[in-house]
């Protein structure tokens, strides 16, 4: 099972003076959405195709949402990954 909460690269523990301390690191659903994000981003045409996203739209300020809705869809992306890792896989 894929847990999205679990660390991507597991921590170890690091010490110090004072003891013990966990070393933290990214989920694994903020890795896989860091992926999905900067793989949106690259591409020209994929910015295009969030511009068609019913949730861009014009700011009070002037300025459109574009990174608003870019990070939205890279954690839906995310989670549909996860999901997808978690689907019972068929007997082969």
């Amino acid at each position: 099972m894929t847990n999205p909460d679990h660390e991507a690269f597991p921590s170890a523990e690091q010490q110090d003076d004072e003891g013990s301390l966990p070393v933290g690191g990214l989920t694994k659903r903020e890795y896989f959405a860091a992926k999905f994000g900067a793989a949106l981003a690259s591409d020209v045409e994929i910015g295009r195709w969030l511009q068609t996203d019913p949730r861009y739209r014009k700011q009070p300020d002037g300025h459109f949402n574009f990174s608003e809705v870019l990070a939205t869809n890279a954690c839906e992306m995310a989670d549909a990954l996860i999901a997808a890792l978690n689907y019972p896989k068929p007997p082969t």
